[in-house]
């Protein structure tokens, strides 16, 4: 079996530029690889008004939040699946976005509010599930995420960043 240890997660930092210099305005350019530990490749939006101390003191919480897991049993083969099926709940987002899309451009109004609705709370799931403090307890996760559960956990004050 696979031993998990603190940095397997390094990559997790929660910023959605983890790994890219962001361009800060001016002549700074913001590094986020030396915080999060990792390079994914992906090209990503700059924002320019994120700090860098902010940036830093997120990347460092999160990895702190994730190590408590790290412990657990089965920590790695949870995670797995917690973020394959997140994965799945974001392209079920972007087909419904599609589709509301679609649905607008010739004038389907009756699909179009509950394409929106479920696009965005299988978006707020996905983030449900790769919030660490959210306990597996072997799927029942999967089954106890109601709508207002996901309210709760994804609303926009407990995060640092909805701020900035």
């Amino acid at each position: 079996m696979f031993q998990l240890t603190a940095s397997v997660f390094p990559c997790t930092c929660g910023v959605p530029f983890a790994s890219r210099s962001v361009d800060v305005g001016g002549s700074a350019t913001l590094e986020f690889k030396k915080y999060t530990g990792c390079d994914s490749g992906f090209p990503y939006r700059a924002l320019s008004t994120l700090k860098e101390p902010l940036a830093q003191s997120y990347c460092h919480s999160l990895r702190q939040r994730f190590k408590k897991n790290a412990q657990l049993p089965y920590a790695s083969e949870e995670w797995l699946v917690r973020t394959y099926i997140s994965v799945k709940l974001i392209l079920s987002a972007s087909v419904m976005l599609s589709s509301a899309r679609y649905a607008a451009a010739k004038a389907l109004r009756i699909v179009e509010p509950y394409l929106l609705y479920y696009s965005l709370l299988n978006t707020s799931r996905a983030l449900v599930l790769l919030v660490p403090e959210q306990r597996w307890d072997d799927g029942k996760l999967l089954d106890e995420t109601t709508h207002t559960k996901v309210l709760n956990v994804t609303a926009v004050d407990r995060f640092p960043l909805a701020s900035v």
